[in-house]
Parts: C-alpha cells; structure tokens; sequence
C-alpha cells in the first residue's frame, strides 16, 4: 500500500493563463509563488504529445496549501468553447474552500461580477452538522465551491 501525507497541491488546466491568475490573484485573493515553463524532450515524453510546451504557475493561500494553473500548448489541445464543464465527464470535479461568512463573501464576489450558479444553500452533512455552500465556476468552466462549515468541518 502507498503511503501518502497529505495533498500537496491541485492542478488546474486552463486555456488562457493571464485571465486565470487574474482570477485566481485579484479575485480570490491567492498569492503568485512560482511561474514555470517547460518544453523539450523530457516534457514530450512525460506528457505523451510531440512539441508540447507547459505554463505552470502556483499559487499559495495562507494554510489552505497550493493549487497550481497548468496552460498546454501542443498541436492536438482543443481550445475551451466557453460552456461549463459537464458534470458527467472525468477531471477535477470543484475546488472547495472553506471560507467563515458565506454571504460576505457572495456579496462581495457578486459585486465583482461572479455569476453564482444559485444562493448560498444550506445542507445537511450526516453526522458532522449543517454546512453552506455556493457555487460559482473559474474562467474555464472549473467549478468553484465556497463552504462554511455551520457544524464540524471535514478538515476540522
């Protein structure tokens, strides 16, 4: 059996890198800690796609950790068509963060322009209590969900 710590980050394909740390960074508030680029034979072999080159960025957020936007370029990548992503189709299903006021923070990314896909819901989660959420998507259809855990948290 593998034995793991901890994750150490999540990472993020997007379609267009300046709009997404833009996102990322002046919206939510995570900090630009490394900017990465790869290419060359190591990469081609690694990702399995002849000429790829990758755009890497991490960004960090006090305690929550890392998550990492990864930009490919290589002949055979599709561009994003601009649709949310279907629910149905395998890949990062949401990234959530606990936040403490739920509605504060929808008022405020309202006010910014972020389309909610509804309220703020309130939820029962068995045995650990009512939990708030809401959720909204990144530039790239990646679905974004904010958690105020009202009961016990899952990473409490």
């Amino acid at each position: 059996m593998v034995v793991t710590s901890g994750v150490d980050h999540v990472a993020i394909r997007v379609s267009d890198m300046e709009r997404s740390i833009a996102f990322y960074r002046d919206l939510l508030g995570w900090e630009v800690v490394m900017d990465l680029r790869f290419d060359g034979p190591g990469m081609e072999t690694a990702l399995r796609a002849p000429g790829v080159r990758v755009h890497n960025v991490m960004l960090r957020k006090d305690a929550l950790g890392m998550i990492e936007l990864v930009q490919v370029h290589a002949p055979e990548v599709a561009p994003y068509d601009g649709t949310r992503r279907p629910l149905d189709v395998g890949g990062l299903f949401t990234l959530s963060l606990n936040v403490e006021d739920i509605d504060a923070c929808y008022a405020e990314l309202t006010a910014k322009g972020v389309e909610f896909h509804s309220a703020p819901a309130t939820i029962e989660v068995p045995g650990l209590g009512t939990t708030r959420i809401v959720f909204f998507s990144d530039p790239d259809g990646v679905a974004i969900e904010l958690v105020q855990a009202e009961g016990t948290s899952l990473n409490k």
